[in-house]
């Protein structure tokens, strides 16, 4: 089930809020608690296939790139 806007804005507030502020882990975990809940924001996913990449984590960055072809039809 889709998170609801607000949750959705809360997500996409606060992620790059915590990115800013260097709390990286908790950005991340942040973006997959939206892309589980089925974000209909780019900004979720690219984000998080951003740090994924920036932190040499090549199956995090496929799997992301997968999900947004899901979404959208393509991934960047």
């Amino acid at each position: 089930m889709p998170l609801p806007e607000r949750e959705m804005l809360r997500v996409n507030i606060e992620g790059p809020a915590l990115e800013k502020a260097g709390r990286i882990d908790e950005a991340i975990a942040l973006y997959e608690y939206g892309v589980g809940g089925y974000s209909d924001t780019p900004l979720t996913y690219t984000r998080l296939r951003i740090l994924s990449r920036k932190l040499k984590r090549p199956d995090d960055v496929d799997r992301i790139k997968r999900l947004m072809v899901e979404r959208w039809g393509h991934w960047w």
